[in-house]
């Protein structure tokens, strides 16, 4: 399975090259990209409200959005490691 997630990741780092190299400002983006996580685990935003706001991150032309929406998708493939360790509500949302 790791060496499918590894391939995955670099396939991923061949259509969006921001998730290989941090922008000026990551920790900024890092931030805003956990607050959206933290939104979701606190119930403080859907899972469907979620999945449309990294869809149009995605498929947006401002560059904020798509270096946060690298930054999320980075985040859950450097998470994964650790899905073993979490709370099993959390794992069902990171799911």
């Amino acid at each position: 399975i790791q060496t499918k997630i590894s391939m995955t990741y670099k396939e991923l780092c061949g259509i969006f090259p921001k998730l290989v190299s941090p922008p000026p400002n990551a920790a900024k983006i890092e931030e805003l990209a956990n607050k959206y996580f933290q939104m979701v685990y606190m119930g403080e935003m859907t899972i469907t409200d979620m999945i449309d706001l990294m869809t149009r991150f995605k498929n947006s032309e401002n560059s904020r959005e798509t270096e946060v929406f690298a930054c999320m998708i980075h985040n859950l493939f450097d998470e994964y490691r650790f899905f073993n360790k979490y709370p099993e509500k959390e794992l069902k949302i990171t799911g």
